[in-house]
């Protein structure tokens, strides 16, 4: 984990503090009036003075020494307490390896309460960074922090459990940055905050805090740690209660087969566990199946382990991925390019303000159906990422969409893969919206837009300043303006969905229904070779998508993977086990000798958080969670200048 953020990035000849500063430019740009610098907070700066707004830019000289104050603020509180801040420097890097360890085991989390506690480290190691390079201000903490609370406040009603374990992680965070957070108020000459009372907001909330409580769920032996065989039995659906049906692909990472359960047709996919290597890889699926619900997104009703792989039971789509859907087909006119992609933009803008960057968007981890509707599958690769639970945007999530890791992971396919990751650079959010545009390219044009001999040459035509992409492949101005910008090297120059209207109000995606995109169920557009590409049962007048050709053992790498050669695991480990609420209750019924149907396994599914919130502006006033908790002004305003 780096402990600084002081690696010099190269874009041309800008370096990182440069492209931090144009993540603050972005927010001008796009939001107009204080949004620049308040990002909903109140900024009442106690001079006695009435603001004026600047001419040139709409600014207010208000907003524009505060600006000054806050870049300073942070090297006076250095200078006059250093032992405050060398303090709360090593307090970060304690936390950071307690959330880290097996203290308390993390394999034996729920999936939602791993995902709690990755949002209080990501949130510690944002803020750390910016401590480490001296750049951290008042905003910072009041954002992430209230980022926080927000998050607490969404889960606390439907999952008391984990939001406990969010309260205690929670806690010991704003424990350790309150002074510091305080000084920093007092040194930018705006309001304090009670951090304290914070605490107390977690008390009064109707969850009382305690330790986690997964450990309930375990009978510990001090000498050899944590047994597996002493783990409460989860509720997951036997393998004798799965029939293979036939298989609709397959590959190194396992197979997918089309299956019964209950009476009931779903899809099964089965992962060797060799693949997976990581704990956060083998969860990926499990903490995206917990968290998301979009019609836009495959519906994932259980997860768990067996002996010798791992087992997802998903929605059956009648449809083929659009990988195939373009292969030796005609060209996609303009107007499904457009049907296409507005959907891929809400999916995406979906899983980022959710806490997620799929990092493998391609046209083969997409389902395209008859009406042109699809969904977007496969979060095998899927990584944590600061969640947006306040539902405005401010400078750190602005931050976080292009700066947030800084790991070297490469996941994903290489031709879809952005310059930033194939460098080593800091990324973000904005690696996705890189993959957006090569399939975009590809579906006007069905050709990938950097091609080489071999990946060493691919690799150097992404990462290279050189233009290696020819846009005047696409014909329609609009479509080719909008792809060149998504597939800008430069993260920060891109077109990405910091602000969703961005990318809804570009002349390309004019007269499209996005609510109808994203919460519609009927009929888009009429495009026959899909129904060619896919089989029609005589006896029921359905299509389903093909079979896949089985080849023979001598030529392939891997035998395929099949239900018949996995067994049942005498337990399962919480983090890597998620079952539906509709899969509990077909499970149910099936235990009682009960005929299950479509009803049982579908959850009213409720749509709480869509993409299009995302388009919203701030509301400077009202928007700072922690408003009620500021304290009357000093009378000491200049209290370090």
């Amino acid at each position: 984990m780096p402990t600084s953020d002081r690696t010099t990035l190269r874009y041309g000849s800008r370096s990182t503090r440069d492209n931090e500063d144009n993540a603050h430019k972005i927010t001008s740009n796009r939001v107009s009036g204080e949004c620049v610098t308040s990002a909903g907070v109140p900024l009442t700066i106690h001079d006695g003075r009435s603001p004026s707004r600047s001419p040139s830019n709409g600014v207010t000289d208000k907003v524009i020494k505060l600006k000054k104050i806050m870049r300073r603020a942070f090297k006076l509180v250095a200078k006059r307490q250093k032992r405050l801040v060398k303090g709360t420097r090593d307090s970060f890097k304690m936390f950071l390896r307690h959330c880290s360890s097996q203290v308390t085991p993390r394999l034996l989390m729920t999936p939602m309460e791993y995902f709690l506690v990755e949002q209080v480290r990501l949130t510690a190691i944002a803020i750390y960074r910016r401590i480490m390079s001296q750049k951290l201000t008042f905003l910072d903490v009041r954002e992430d922090l209230g980022n926080l609370m927000s998050l607490y406040d969404d889960t606390r009603s439907e999952h008391r459990q984990a939001a406990q374990t969010l309260a205690v992680y929670f806690h010991k965070l704003v424990l350790i940055t309150a002074v510091l957070a305080g000084e920093l108020e007092e040194a930018s000459r705006v309001q304090r905050t009670n951090w304290y009372s914070v605490i107390d907001l977690l008390y009064s909330a109707e969850n009382v805090i305690s330790s986690p409580s997964s450990s309930k769920r375990l009978k510990v032996d001090e000498r050899f740690g944590f047994r597996l065989d002493a783990l409460e039995p989860l509720l997951v659906p036997r393998l004798d209660q799965i029939t293979k049906l036939r298989l609709l692909g397959k590959g190194g990472f396992g197979s997918v087969y089309k299956v019964n359960i209950g009476g009931l047709t779903l899809t099964c996919k089965l992962i060797r566990q060799t693949r997976l290597h990581s704990e956060r890889a083998k969860c990926a699926d499990k903490l995206v199946a917990t968290l998301v619900q979009s019609r836009l997104l495959v519906i994932v009703y259980a997860c768990f382990k067996a002996e010798g792989a791992y087992v997802c039971l998903m929605e059956y789509l009648r449809g083929v991925d659009l990988y195939k859907a373009i292969r030796g087909q005609p060209r996609f006119s303009v107007e499904l390019c457009r049907i296409i992609l507005s959907q891929l933009c809400l999916a995406i803008q979906y899983l980022h303000v959710t806490g997620f960057i799929h990092r493998d968007i391609k046209p083969s981890n997409m389902i395209i159906m008859p009406n042109c509707r699809i969904r977007l599958i496969d979060f095998d690769t899927c990584k944590v990422c600061a969640v947006n639970a306040s539902g405005g945007v401010n400078r750190s999530y602005i931050r976080k969409s292009f700066t947030e890791f800084h790991d070297g992971q490469t996941a994903g396919t290489l031709h879809y893969l952005a310059p930033e990751v194939l460098r080593g650079f800091q990324y973000g959010r904005a690696i996705d919206w890189w993959a957006v545009g090569v399939t975009a390219y590809l579906l006007a044009t069905q050709t990938t837009p950097i091609r080489g001999k071999d990946a060493r040459a691919v690799k150097q035509s992404i990462t290279s300043d050189e233009k290696h992409i020819n846009f005047a492949k696409i014909q329609e101005s609009d479509l080719r303006h909008i792809i060149s910008r998504w597939m800008t090297r430069d993260p920060y120059d891109r077109l990405t969905g910091v602000l969703l209207s961005d990318i809804t109000t570009h002349p390309f995606f004019l007269g499209v229904d996005w609510k109808d995109m994203e919460c519609g169920e009927g009929k888009l557009y009429t495009y026959s070779p899909i129904l060619k590409l896919m089989k029609q049962h005589s006896d029921t007048s359905e299509y389903s998508p093909p079979s896949a050709a089985v080849p023979s053992y001598s030529r392939t790498r891997h035998r395929i993977l099949d239900l018949d050669d996995i067994l049942d695991s005498p337990a399962q480990i919480p983090l890597l086990t998620f079952v539906s609420h509709g899969m509990m209750r077909v499970l149910q019924k099936m235990e009682r000798d009960e005929t299950p149907c479509e009803a049982d396994l579908n959850d009213q599914r409720e749509i709480t958080k869509m993409a299009l919130t995302s388009t919203k502006k701030l509301d400077l006033n009202n928007s700072y969670r922690f408003k009620e908790l500021l304290l009357a002004p000093r009378t000491r305003s200049h209290y370090y200048m």
